[in-house]
């Protein structure tokens, strides 16, 4: 089992390599194909730079640094939250009278039955 997960993790890393190369040989070819005059291609560094896995990068000083958005929820005090977990559903009743909701309540059945006429 574990040699078959050890081959299957060098095969997608031998997949995510040649990726690379052909994103590294892409950003050439256009780089080349209109003119080197252009600021807007990115160079081989910095296409690196941009694409480079957590894990490629090179470590920081002071140890396990943890990121500028990561620090400023610490000091706030609060987290990300990408779900609506805080927020509060109303849900409204049908059976509620013209009165409470401020419509008009439609008879059905054709018998005007108002309590003011008793």
């Amino acid at each position: 089992m574990m040699v078959e997960m050890r081959k299957m993790m060098q095969r997608l890393e031998a997949n995510m390599k040649v990726i690379h190369r052909i994103g590294r040989a892409q950003a050439a070819m256009m780089r080349h194909a209109f003119g080197a005059s252009h600021l807007d291609f990115m160079t081989p560094a910095e296409y690196d730079a941009f694409v480079a896995w957590p894990g490629d990068q090179a470590p920081t000083t002071g140890g396990g640094a943890t990121s500028s958005r990561a620090q400023a929820m610490e000091e706030d005090g609060t987290e990300e939250c990408d779900s609506d977990a805080g927020t509060e559903i109303i849900e409204e009743d049908d059976d509620d009278d013209s009165e409470e909701n401020g419509t008009e309540v439609e008879d059905v059945d054709g018998d005007e039955d108002d309590e003011d006429d008793d």
